[in-house]
């Protein structure tokens, strides 16, 4: 109700109670702003969440240095549960329908990022562990929490088949991925780079200028693949809506 859990929840080690108090926005977050920062965590589990505001308890788990202890603490929770649909993977060691080292019926892995700094600043990811694809229980564990976000991009270098692109972000960020989709026929590619930005912002205050590479070819195509386009352009790909606040790229005004 109005963003806020309305009964308790558990997770594996995280439980969450209901808690008032906290304003219209507690921890300085709106339950709307609370559900983007949920949005772009990467590492959450693809299936249903749930968001709100609670009293949280994680236990059974080391928390990453400088986490304030989360026991009956207010934060903003989000919870990603496992997808129960069947999913198939390659797994070389299977020679039977069920993989190796697993007994019983599967533990599904479920997901939770929970925010306990003011305004988003501060969040830790918690996975429940479970039964792993290709066999082998995962053990619970917790790390800093990051956002995923789009950054625009600038060529730097000849195109081509590779070409050095370069990118300003914040200097806690890292590389998440370089994606570039196109057609072999007409040589057009778009180009999307997505970075990492911790939720612990400490270390975000200032912005540099990095350099990447986007291949639009593989250079072990094998055979019966189609010939590599003999030009190339590099265009912008759509970038998603804009990015939560405090996740804009490098000159996107907050508002």
């Amino acid at each position: 109700m109005a963003g806020r859990f309305v009964r308790g929840v558990v997770v594996g080690g995280l439980s969450v109670s209901p808690l008032s108090g906290g304003g219209a926005r507690p921890l300085m977050l709106s339950s709307s702003l609370a559900a983007a920062y949920v949005g772009i965590t990467g590492g959450l589990a693809s299936g249903r969440r749930l968001v709100g505001y609670g009293s949280v308890t994680l236990r059974g788990v080391s928390l990453p240095a400088g986490t304030p202890p989360l026991i009956g603490r207010p934060a903003w929770v989000g919870i990603a549960y496992a997808s129960t649909r069947p999913v198939a993977y390659s797994c070389p060691a299977m020679v039977s329908g069920t993989p190796p080292g697993s007994s019983g019926a599967p533990q599904p892995i479920d997901t939770a990022v929970v925010f306990y700094g003011n305004g988003g600043d501060g969040a830790v990811l918690y996975s429940t562990g479970g039964s792993l694809p290709c066999g082998g229980i995962a053990k619970p564990a917790v790390s800093p929490a990051e956002g995923l976000v789009s950054v625009p991009w600038q060529q730097a270098g000849p195109v081509g088949l590779s070409t050095r692109i370069s990118y300003v972000v914040p200097s806690c960020a890292s590389l998440s991925g370089v994606d570039a989709g196109g057609n072999v026929h007409t040589g057009i590619y778009k180009v999307d780079v997505t970075v990492a930005i911790p939720f612990d912002r400490a270390g975000c205050k200032s912005v540099v200028t990095r350099t990447t590479t986007v291949n639009v070819y593989p250079p072990d195509a094998g055979p019966g693949a189609p010939p590599p386009p003999s030009s190339v352009m590099l265009e912008h790909s759509s970038l998603p809506e804009l990015a939560p606040q405090g996740f804009r790229p490098p000159g996107f005004e907050e508002p």
